[in-house]
């Protein structure tokens, strides 16, 4: 009975099976794959019931997906499984595309539509295979961005701007992209918030109004995979403004000072004219100021003096005021104004009218005095 056994065992190993679309005969070298079991060491008692012309299937064991619509999103193991009895199996193994085949588990860290491929043996010789196809996507989306408007300097736009969001994805697929915009005033208060969702690959507006946007962006693919960006657009179309702070009159050396004011990008510099080109002024915290020496270089009269405020992002603002230079003139007004001032206080003094009768009654005591003489 057992050299009946044998005879079949023998004849067995000898025929060549061309199996179903879930095993089909492949090309490989035996020696290149690990040893599932040693038929040499074959013991039929192992198996409970075994039918040596019974087919053994093969089964591929991944995770369930963890993305969305049946992709991975991250790295997984897998591995071949025998749907039978396991032990009338000589060998299993497992390959991912056309790597090498691999007893055991297989890490999975191919991206893309990734085909699994299992083959096994039987200790007769028979060979099986199964395919699997499965979806691996690591890679979140791009987001580019661009923007288009009238480019001032220090990263300031003097216009309002064209925003434009494009989001790639080259293998699952573009999903959905959420985009975040928010309009800061100069202490950080929030001036205007809005908020789109879009099912579109692209993403486009204008803005329009003077501020710091902050644009934050999110986009996530079929499998799940999210990619958030952000970006800062800085708008002041507005011009500074000048506020002089001097009185009209001077003489000699005139400090011309005042104030200056920018909401968003902040005074860069002033400029001073008063008919000898365009002069730095000094700035410091908004406070500006330029010293003038008048005396014998200035004539007197009313001068009119140009201010030109340039703030950080190349806005302009020019204004104009008047000044009157009073050099030659001042010490004949100053004796004048004295001089009146003196006449009409003695006026209203009593003591400079008494004063005044002592002076006349010395005179005429004098003058009686150098009449006597005379008659004598």
């Amino acid at each position: 009975m057992l050299i009946r056994h044998r005879l079949i065992l023998i004849a067995l190993f000898g025929l060549t099976y061309f199996l179903s679309s879930e095993g089909v005969v492949l090309s490989f070298s035996r020696q290149q794959l690990p040893q599932y079991r040693n038929p040499e060491n074959f013991n039929q008692s192992e198996c409970s019931s075994i039918n040596l012309l019974d087919e053994m299937k093969l089964g591929i064991a991944v995770p369930v997906p963890d993305g969305t619509n049946g992709w991975y999103t991250k790295p997984f193991f897998t591995s071949a499984y025998v749907i039978g009895e396991e032990c009338m199996m000589d060998y299993i193994a497992i390959k991912v595309n056309d790597g090498h085949y691999v007893f055991g588990n297989l890490l999975v860290e191919q991206e893309g539509y990734v085909q699994l491929t299992a083959i096994g043996a039987d200790i007769m010789g028979h060979q099986f295979s199964i395919k699997k196809l499965v979806k691996v996507d690591f890679t979140p989306p791009e987001i580019s961005f661009s923007s288009k408007g009238e480019e001032g300097k220090n990263g300031w736009f003097r216009s309002a701007v064209e925003l434009k969001l494009h989001v790639l994805d080259r293998l699952s697929g573009f999903y959905r992209l959420r985009v975040e915009i928010t309009n800061y005033g100069n202490n950080l208060e929030i001036r205007n918030h809005q908020s789109f969702t879009k099912y579109s690959s692209d993403f486009q507006t204008i803005l329009d109004q003077d501020g710091v946007y902050l644009i934050h962006a999110e986009a996530i693919d079929q499998a799940g995979n999210m990619k958030e960006e952000e970006w800062t657009i800085h708008i002041d179309s507005t011009p500074p403004r000048i506020i002089v702070d001097t009185p009209k009159g001077f003489s000699g050396d005139v400090r011309l000072q005042g104030f200056s004011k920018d909401e968003l990008a902040g005074i860069d510099t002033i400029f001073i004219n008063y008919g000898q080109g365009w002069l730095d002024t000094v700035v410091f915290e908004g406070k500006w100021q330029f010293l003038w020496k008048t005396l014998n270089k200035v004539k007197d009269g009313k001068h009119s003096i140009k201010l030109l405020a340039i703030d950080r992002a190349g806005n302009r603002s020019i204004d104009t005021t008047t000044v009157e230079i009073l050099n030659h003139q001042w010490p004949f007004i100053a004796l004048t104004s004295i001089s009146l001032t003196f006449g009409l206080s003695s006026l209203f003094d009593p003591r400079i009218k008494s004063w005044e009768g002592l002076k006349k009654d010395v005179f005429m005591l004098l003058a009686g005095n150098k009449k006597g003489e005379k008659n004598d």
